[in-house]
């Protein structure tokens, strides 16, 4: 065998430096590319975690050989009265958080998407650990991930109408402005979790955004991260019908204008109202038809009925969200109610949903239900601040609260006082105040075998307005089933109107950036 000479060295080297110079060149080649893919993606600036947040983990790898890059995914956001994405018991968190070591997107739709939970968040934002893996993200329950679609600096995925709508209510949202012109619709709604804003050009898309809350972060927050919301009972507050075993399904009739009106009830009669029942449908909440209903007559004159209880509700005029009530004789009407249709209030009352935030609700039912019961509730409400206060002072029931995450401090500085001024007042806004009193009342609860979705104390006062004299006396100490009773007419004040014909104005599905 022959030694290498000269030549075959050089040989060698050349073949080497052929196969750098190659390799160079298609790098050069792939790096130019890559340059021309970016140039060409209208997405580049919005693949990143900044934008996308957690969703950067579930895009479609890029191959090198691929001229253009495949658009970016997102989730299709669908909800109905059986929940949102499938999920029908959220817990929503009044900030957005993310999984642990996860950052929320610029896209408002990531934002969502981390208001709204499948489980209850630990303190420090961690999630428990018996969950399966599909428990874990609310947008795993969601339809096959549609690609998202670009629109002007934003990149959206699509909302349906009555995903936006469940959003809403379940987030305790309530209309703030509202411009319907020829330029298009602007809608803004406030809620507990941020706000939401809607614009619908003429001759465009409809887009929805959302700004989460700024006002709290881990060093401030003395609530418990999230609390539960059930969707179908907040559809129903806003359609503005109650289902329960007791009851039934009952729905009310929307407010009259000034003047006199006879409360009727009418068996299977919620069909006759058109607009909410096709809400009814449109949200999949049952048949319209099995629906009973409460409906207001108009009367000329006083009813002359001396057993009838007379209410003063607000006309439909009058904004309860914004304006004082400063002249009841031109912003009110009369409504007289049998001796039955009070049965039928009280029952209702007592199969009120429980809910731990205020309700984004129908009009007619929150007016007529609050109207009749506040008497009493007005009698009650001292003995039922003092209750709350009380049980706070406690130091087992304090503890029992740091279980359920709030903060230490706070509960023995000022939850109870939080809480008892705040029942003191027959209505307000504050969500916070809501979520405390709320916490106490089912604290005072727990272990007696109260029933949060059915309570006896209205229909009791029925029976005690019967008897002769009529008794009307408040025992101080209240028990747990009348301090669930009148924590829930409580929320019910504090609650906000929506109207429920929101949908008129919005399109089948919206893109939300």
């Amino acid at each position: 065998m022959t030694e290498p000479g000269p030549v075959d060295f050089a040989n060698l080297a050349a073949q080497w430096a052929s196969v750098t110079i190659t390799a160079l060149g298609l790098g050069g080649l792939i790096a130019q590319a890559e340059s021309i893919r970016n140039q060409l993606d209208i997405f580049h600036k919005a693949r990143g975690e900044r934008y996308l947040g957690e969703w950067v983990e579930f895009q479609s790898p890029h191959r090198w050989y691929q001229l253009v890059k495949p658009p970016p995914k997102g989730p299709i956001i669908k909800g109905n009265f059986w929940g949102v994405c499938g999920v029908s018991q959220l817990h929503v968190s009044r900030q957005p958080h993310p999984r642990p070591g996860k950052a929320v997107g610029k896209a408002s739709w990531t934002a969502i998407l981390a208001i709204l939970h499948p489980y209850t968040l630990l303190p420090g934002g961690g999630e428990p650990t018996d969950l399966l893996p599909w428990q874990k993200r609310l947008d795993h329950h969601t339809y096959k991930h549609d690609l998202v679609m670009y629109r002007g600096d934003k990149i959206c995925t699509k909302i349906t109408r009555i995903a936006l709508i469940v959003c809403l209510v379940v987030c305790n949202a309530n209309q703030s402005f509202k411009y319907s012109g020829d330029s298009g619709l602007r809608v803004s709604y406030g809620g507990y979790t941020g706000s939401w804003q809607i614009q619908w050009p003429i001759g465009g898309h409809a887009e929805v955004e959302f700004f989460g809350l700024d006002s709290h972060d881990a060093n401030t927050e003395t609530h418990p991260l999230t609390f539960a919301r059930s969707v179908d009972k907040c559809v129903l507050m806003l359609v503005g019908v109650i289902h329960h075993s007791t009851l039934g399904k009952l729905g009310f009739a929307e407010p009259k204008d000034q003047g006199y009106s006879l409360l009727k009830f009418e068996r299977q009669g919620f069909s006759s109202n058109g607009k909410t029942t096709h809400l009814y449908n449109m949200m999949r909440c049952g048949n319209y038809y099995e629906v009973d209903y409460l409906v207001r007559y108009e009367l000329q004159e006083p009813y002359p009925d001396k057993n009838v209880v007379v209410l003063t509700l607000p006309s439909p005029e009058v904004d309860l969200n914004r304006i004082p009530l400063k002249d009841p004789k031109h912003t009110h009407s009369t409504v007289f109610v049998p001796p039955y249709e009070q049965e039928k209030l009280a029952t209702a009352l007592d199969c009120l949903p429980w809910s731990q935030l205020a309700w984004s609700m129908h009009r007619g039912m929150q007016c007529l239900l609050v109207a009749y019961a506040k008497p009493i509730m007005d009698l009650h409400r001292e003995a039922l601040a003092s209750n709350l206060k009380t049980a706070v002072s406690i130091k087992h029931n304090r503890l029992t609260l740091i279980s359920w995450g709030w903060e230490s401090s706070f509960i023995k500085n000022y939850m109870g006082s939080n809480a008892a001024n705040s029942v003191k007042k027959s209505g307000g806004e504050s969500g916070d105040n809501v979520r405390i009193v709320t916490d106490i009342a089912k604290l005072l609860a727990v272990g007696h075998s109260v029933d949060l979705e059915k309570t006896h104390f209205w229909r009791e006062q029925i029976q005690n307005r019967k008897r002769d004299p009529p008794t009307l006396d408040v025992n101080p100490s209240l028990t747990p089933d009348t301090i669930i009773a009148l924590t829930k007419l409580f929320v019910l004040e504090w609650s906000q109107e929506l109207d429920y014909k929101l949908y008129e104005d919005l399109p089948l599905e919206l893109l939300v950036g």
